[in-house]
């Protein structure tokens, strides 16, 4: 991104599977959300320093990340946590950039995510609460996005959680391109693939 004239910043979110409260700290799923927004709010806030334009901010996730970048897009946010000034402006980003991602929590769509999401075998059976952290929740809040995928990927259900998600943002009116690098899996994507996609 740099080496084409683009500043890119990394969000380190708080992230730990659920376990019996016991045995440490428990990351409630609210706290991914809340830092992927802030991380979004304090790169707007700051933009003038960074000398670039608070207009014009992407979130770019891969696998699970890529959940967590569609959550921050799909997702109002709910309250300044800090309450100051950073948590004043917006945390919506202005275009999506999703790799190989997770985009839909219900059973066997991912071999990742949900464990992180949901306490227990009834929430990871709460249609009410998968559909809250899934693409349906609010695909018209999408910016425009960007969709890759790798049709050998046997992590993430692509056709779901890709192509899906692409056919319901294209449904919506969201401005969307989605591409399969044939015959790479997940997080696989080799050299001369990488370079194409470079090239977008």
């Amino acid at each position: 991104f740099n080496n084409r004239g683009i500043s890119a910043f990394v969000c380190n979110y708080r992230l730990n599977k659920y376990v019996d409260k016991t045995e440490g700290a428990m990351y409630h799923r609210d706290a991914i959300v809340a830092d992927g927004q802030r991380a979004v709010q304090f790169v707007r806030y700051h933009a003038s320093e960074f000398g670039i334009d608070p207009d014009k901010i992407a979130v770019c996730g891969f696998s699970a990340g890529g959940h967590l970048a569609m959550t921050v897009c799909e997702h109002p946010l709910e309250t300044n946590y800090t309450k100051d000034v950073i948590g004043a402006v917006s945390s919506s980003p202005d275009a999506c950039i999703l790799c190989y991602a997770v985009t839909d929590l219900h059973e066997g769509m991912s071999s990742v995510t949900s464990e992180h999401f949901f306490h227990s075998d009834e929430e990871r059976s709460n249609e009410e609460l998968i559909a809250y952290y899934s693409y349906n929740y609010a695909p018209e809040a999408m910016p425009p996005t960007y969709i890759w995928y790798g049709d050998g990927d046997k992590s993430v259900d692509y056709k779901v959680c890709s192509v899906g998600f692409a056919d319901k943002l294209k449904e919506v009116g969201v401005q969307v391109k989605i591409e399969n690098f044939s015959g790479t899996g997940h997080a696989s994507v080799n050299d001369s693939r990488t370079a194409a996609w470079k090239d977008h």
